[in-house]
């Protein structure tokens, strides 16, 4: 569990307070410098010299262990930031060697964390750097589920990624969750993978929290969106299209099998 109480940082967070909900994605969207990285770099405690508190499983970041800090996994906007070693395999097990696992769990954990991420075995003699920017979002992503966190927190995790790998991120993410229950925490301003991962979405913008509320709640609200500056998902753009020419009263959803069952009934 994440909770966030009346936490401020100069001029850029205000008397932040939310409580993320476990076993859930929650998506935190806002205009580029609204202080939604700056907000992981103070739960992560990267950043320390702020007003408020932050609490992890109701412990205080600024006096967890170093144990608790290995159920925290944090993926940089910039993968390139968190990559320091020469291969992909001393990448991935310069955690594990940290926190003494044996070298034997070691070979078969770092193998696992590459399937995850739909990466060959042969990328573990491969340089970090010279990969491509999707590439290296996938090596820092198997590194930080390779200590099996309890909360990933993912700072704009689809830029640089195509569109199968978008796509293979959210089935990953939805097992973690399902089958894992991990707390997932995601700062995006790709407005159709959000509506496609999300349970809840937090909207921030000039220093605080807009409004939260379940995805369904959020991206329906088009005026919301737009005074925000986020865009809005292309299925809502579709249907608020053919209501506004076509005067057809579709129903505003995330589905798609729904939005087609509509379109049947209606046309």
């Amino acid at each position: 569990m994440v909770e966030l109480k009346e936490l401020s940082y100069k001029n850029i967070l205000k008397n932040i307070s939310y409580k993320f909900e476990s076993s859930k994605i929650t998506s935190i969207v806002g205009p580029s410098g609204s202080g939604k990285t700056l907000l992981f770099n103070i739960i992560t405690n990267l950043v320390k010299d702020y007003d408020g508190s932050i609490l992890i499983n109701n412990k205080d970041v600024r006096k967890l262990s170093k144990e608790d800090y290995r159920k925290i996994g944090y993926l940089f906007q910039y993968p390139s930031d968190q990559l320091f070693q020469n291969t992909v395999y001393e990448e991935i097990s310069f955690g594990l060697k940290h926190y003494h696992y044996k070298e034997i769990k070691q070979e078969k954990i770092i193998k696992d964390s590459l399937k995850i991420v739909s990466l060959d075995e042969e990328y573990l003699t491969k340089n970090p750097y010279n990969l491509s920017y999707g590439e290296k979002t996938k090596v820092a992503l198997a590194t930080l589920l390779s200590l099996n966190p309890d909360i990933i927190l993912l700072d704009e995790p689809t830029i640089g990624l195509d569109s199968k790998s978008i796509n293979n991120l959210i089935k990953l993410l939805n097992k973690l969750k399902n089958n894992y229950h991990k707390t997932i925490i995601i700062a995006t301003n790709d407005i159709n993978f959000l509506s496609k991962i999300s349970d809840n979405v937090v909207v921030i913008n000039k220093s605080e929290i807009i409004t939260s509320g379940k995805k369904e709640e959020i991206l329906k609200d088009i005026k919301l969106l737009k005074n925000n500056d986020i865009a809005i998902p292309k299925i809502i753009s579709f249907i608020d299209l053919v209501n506004n020419k076509k005067n057809i009263k579709l129903d505003y959803t995330l589905d798609m099998n729904e939005l087609i069952k509509d379109i049947y009934r209606n046309v």
